[in-house]
Formats: C-alpha cells, structure tokens, sequence
C-alpha cells in the first residue's frame, strides 16, 4: 500500500511542505486549479522569473488521473496539496460544468509546456527531465531544446528507472532550476513527492509522457481541429490503441463517480466551488 501524502503530514515529517497558491476546487474530494491556459501560462511563468527556489508543483487532471486518486491516497494527496492542477481532459471540465455551471477552461499540458518554454522573457534556466526510453528520451530533449526559448534541459534520466536511481539522479542535480517529469501516473506525482526531500528547484513539472513523446515525434500530436471539438480521446485510442481500457472503462467510472457527487447534499456540492478555494 502507498503511503498517504498531504501537505500536513510532509510538514510534520521534516519534508518542505507543498505550497498552496491560486484558486482552486475540487470535485469529489480531487483538487484542480480554475483558471485559462493564459493564465496558468502566466503563473508558471511568474514563478520561473522569481529569484527564490520554493520547490513549487504543477501537475494535472483528467478523468484518467482522477479516476487513479480516488484508490491511491498519495496521488489524491498531491493534487490537493500542489500548487497548480491544470483540468487536462475534456471530461473533468464539462463535470465541472455539470456540477457548478461554471464555464471551467480546460488547459492540454502539451500546449500549455509549449507555451512556457517559448516564453522569451524568462532569465536562463536549467532543467532536467525523467522520463521515456532512451531513444524517445534523446529525440524529445533535443527536441524540447531546439524550441525552448530560455529553458534548457542540461541532463536526463529514462522513466524505466526505480525511484532509487532516479533520486540518485536529482541528488546530483540538487542545485537546478527546473525538474521535468514525463512519465505516467501515479510515477510521476509519487516521484515528486520524494524528489522533495532531496532538491528544491523553481518547479517540479509533472508535463506527462505524452509531451515528450510529442516533441519526439513518436506520437503524433492531435490537431487542433479534434482538440478543439473535446475528441482528442478518440484520437489517442486511434493512434494508441493500448491505451483503450484507460477510456472504454475509465469514462463509465468517472462519469459514475461524478454522478455520485452530484447527488450529495447542496451543503456538499458548495465544496465545489466554494470553501474549496485555497
């Protein structure tokens, strides 16, 4: 079993405990943060040009990812506890929709990390990045670097490493700007969770395995034209079939789990978008 993780119990346990910027809320008992891609942009960006290193988390949230925290403690207790949970998935912003009317944004982290490394008003910045296999690893970072503007990946470490070695890796980097993490979940979110008592960059970003293997063109991106219609689903099940079971039986979970929360009581659903902000 995980052992489980909130901001509490890190801070009562001598690890820097996780800080909680920006408005966010949450839908049965899962964190996410409110907000437009421009202005997550901007957050993240804000906290690149700042002088001090506060180990910040970004992170996100889809009905995949929800559908993992709702059994594994630690991950439900990262997205409560970090600092930015961009909603990554078309279905968690219309539940969000269903169950507060809000018009909640939702903020694909490909484009979102697409914009942030383009940012050229940022100071010089060096990263490093888990994530991958060797191969994709190489092309992706070559990749990520020929586009970055101001961030550059100066060494990394393949995902199919054991969480031993990879805090070996960070250990030897303690001193860098950014931490890049592109592998799936719960990795990537536990990862971070230890990789926090053992370095303490600007931001550890969670940009999923999906991201890299975008810059490396082991994947084909999805048009612009099927994200915006909220079909980038059927698009991956299409290219990825493996990856089918994570949609044909996540989404009746999810929808399910949602629909349970919608039956709570007003008092329960004012969680939502009402003492939940933090």
């Amino acid at each position: 079993m995980t052992e489980g993780f909130t901001a509490e119990t890190n801070a009562a346990s001598g690890r820097p405990p996780l800080n909680r910027s920006g408005p966010k809320a949450d839908i049965a008992g899962i964190a996410f943060t409110k907000g437009t891609r421009q202005e997550l942009c901007q957050t993240i960006c804000g906290w690149l040009a700042g002088d001090l290193k506060p180990g910040r988390t970004a992170t996100y949230v889809n009905p995949h990812v929800f559908n993992l925290a709702m059994r594994n403690e630690t991950l439900r207790g990262f997205l409560n506890a970090a600092d930015l949970v961009a909603v990554d998935g078309i279905g968690f912003a219309l539940a969000v929709r269903w169950l507060t009317g809000y018009p909640q944004a939702r903020t694909v982290m490909t484009p979102l990390f697409d914009d942030v490394v383009g940012t050229c008003t940022l100071p010089t910045l060096r990263a490093v990045l888990i994530g991958g296999r060797p191969t994709v690893l190489e092309k992706g970072v070559s990749a990520i670097n020929r586009a970055s503007a101001r961030i550059k990946i100066i060494a990394t470490y393949h995902g199919y490493g054991s969480v031993e070695e990879h805090i070996e890796f960070l250990q030897a980097h303690s001193d860098i700007d950014v931490v890049l993490i592109a592998m799936g979940s719960p990795r990537s979110e536990e990862l971070i969770v230890r990789a926090r008592e053992v370095c303490r960059p600007k931001v550890f970003w969670n940009i999923g395995g999906g991201t890299l293997h975008f810059y490396a063109g082991t994947l084909k991106r999805v048009p612009e034209c099927i994200s915006r219609l909220g079909l980038q689903w059927l698009w991956r099940i299409l290219h990825e079939p493996t990856i089918a079971p994570r949609y044909i039986v996540g989404i009746p979970r999810f929808v399910a789990s949602v629909a349970r929360s919608r039956l709570q009581k007003p008092t329960q659903q004012e969680r939502v978008y009402g003492s939940a902000y933090r």
